[in-house]
């Protein structure tokens, strides 16, 4: 069983890269891959766990840049939903300065 230290030193092989790439499998975030493939969250990743993670992981819409999709797009929305109340404050702000002002005129 291998812990994330020991999963990082192993990416590093020529031969398991070539594996990982056959798969098809992006490890450009080696944590996140960990997590994903550590099936019992326990730190440790079984030779069993590995096999299997990646080759559910495999094909063109893997899991891991579906979960990036989902994460960035809470984000933006996250972004939107502030820039929106940003935008209603300072036209309450600027309605309210303008309705003092026409009272100041009166």
């Amino acid at each position: 069983r291998l812990d994330l230290e020991e999963f990082k030193s192993i990416l590093d092989d020529y031969e398991v890269k070539i594996w990982l790439a056959a798969m098809d499998l992006d490890v450009s975030d080696v944590e996140e891959l960990f997590q994903m493939l550590d099936d019992g969250q326990d730190g440790r990743l079984s030779a069993e766990e590995l096999v299997r993670g990646v080759a559910k992981l495999r094909g063109v819409a893997r899991a891991m840049d579906l979960r990036k999709i989902h994460q960035i797009s809470s984000e933006v929305h996250g972004g939107i939903k502030q820039l929106r109340q940003h935008a209603v404050e300072a036209k309450d702000a600027s309605d309210g300065k303008k309705i003092q002002e026409d009272l100041v005129e009166l």
